[in-house]
This record gives C-alpha cells, structure tokens and sequence, in this order.
C-alpha cells in the first residue's frame, strides 16, 4: 500500500478541533451594472443547508417537489455582507423583495461568485432535480403493497 501524498501547506486533519481556524472566505466583487463593488460571502454548512431547506417540498401524498422560487435571492441574501461579515439583507420575504426589484445583470454576476465561493456547481440545480424525482418514485414505490410469494 503506497503512502498517499499530502501537499505541505495544508495540515492533515487529526481532529474537529483543528477547524476552528478555518474562516470562510469572502471576495469584494465589481458589479458594473450596478457601478458598485459588493462583499460577498461563501456561506457555512448551516447556511448551505438553510438555503436547500425550502428547495424540496414534500407533498401530502409523499411527492416531491422542486421549488426554484426566489432561490437565487435566498443565496444572495445569505451571501451579500458589509466588509465586516454582516448580511446586508435579511433571509426573509422583505430582504428577498428588496433584492427582487434589484437589476438582474448584478444580481446574476453576485450569483456566480456566491455558488463559487460556496462549493456550488452549476449541476447542483440538475442534480436536486435527480435527486427528486429518485426519491418521488421511491416514495410512490414503497407505498404500493408488497406481494409475496405464496
């Protein structure tokens, strides 16, 4: 068995411990449309995971559902902060709104950088949309009766 190969800049983990010193990473975007330079922020694994929350809904009948609504202004109020970490919008239907009347061109170019930033690929969207429909016709499986042989 050969020894895997680690890159000397970068510790190995041994413990949770050695995270604390992780700090997510952030870019001063230029935002031409806007002829404004925005902070934007990657987000951590609460908020990743706060941002997909409201993407899949389950129906009564056990379906899922995608839902795209307002998905890329959830990520901008997540990730769009003042130089000092801060959200400059709140993740709520009033922040979302503000951003909603937004010019798009901006909105788009901070998108990308927040997907980037945050371990996002442009497939993430295609791939929930696997996922769900996977797990619909799981779910419609399951409920139908099992036979067994007699």
């Amino acid at each position: 068995m050969s020894n895997p190969v680690y890159d000397d800049d970068f510790p190995v983990l041994t413990s949770g411990a050695q995270l604390q010193d992780v700090q997510v990473r952030a870019e001063l975007v230029v935002v031409k449309p806007w002829r404004r330079k925005v902070w934007c922020q990657e987000l951590t694994g609460e908020e990743l995971d706060e941002f997909r929350e409201p993407m899949s809904v389950i129906g009564k009948d056990n379906s899922i559902t995608l839902n795209l609504k307002n998905n890329t202004l959830r990520l901008l109020a997540m990730a769009i902060r003042d130089a000092n970490g801060n959200r400059l919008y709140p993740n709520t239907d009033a922040g979302i709104k503000i951003l909603g009347k937004m010019p798009s061109s901006g909105l788009e170019i901070l998108a990308a950088v927040a997907r980037r930033l945050s371990g996002m690929g442009e497939d993430d969207v295609e791939e929930m949309a696997g996922k769900s429909e996977a797990e619909q016709t799981s779910a419609s499986s399951d409920d139908s009766p099992s036979q067994s042989a007699a």
